[in-house]
C-alpha cells in the first residue's frame, strides 16, 4: 500500500500530468478514481482549472478504459468529464 501511495504522490499537478504515465496500472487507476472525485467536488474551480483537470482526467479514462473495460469509475469520469466552455 505504500509503494502504491508514493507512486501517486507528486509536487504539483503539473508533474503528475507528466509523470503519471509512467507509474504502474494499479497507480493510474487509483489515481482516476481520484480525480474523478476532484471533479465531483470541483464546483470552487475556475473554469480554467476545471477544462485541465477534465482534459487530464479524460485521458487517464481512456487509459485505464484500455486496459481494463468500460469500469463504472469510466463511466461516471465521462459523464461530468465536460468542460466549462462547453456547458453553454
Amino acid at each position: 500500500m505504500a509503494s502504491l501511495v508514493r507512486e501517486m504522490t507528486f509536487e504539483s499537478f503539473q508533474e503528475e500530468v507528466e509523470h503519471l504515465w509512467s507509474r504502474s496500472a494499479e497507480a493510474r487507476l487509483l489515481k482516476l478514481y481520484d480525480k474523478v472525485s476532484n471533479l465531483l467536488d470541483g464546483s470552487w474551480m475556475k473554469a480554467q482549472k476545471w477544462n485541465q483537470y477534465v482534459e487530464y482526467t479524460l485521458r487517464l479514462t481512456s487509459e485505464v478504459e484500455m486496459r481494463r473495460g468500460t469500469l463504472n469509475i469510466v463511466c461516471i469520469a465521462r459523464a461530468i468529464g465536460v468542460r466549462k466552455d462547453e456547458l453553454a
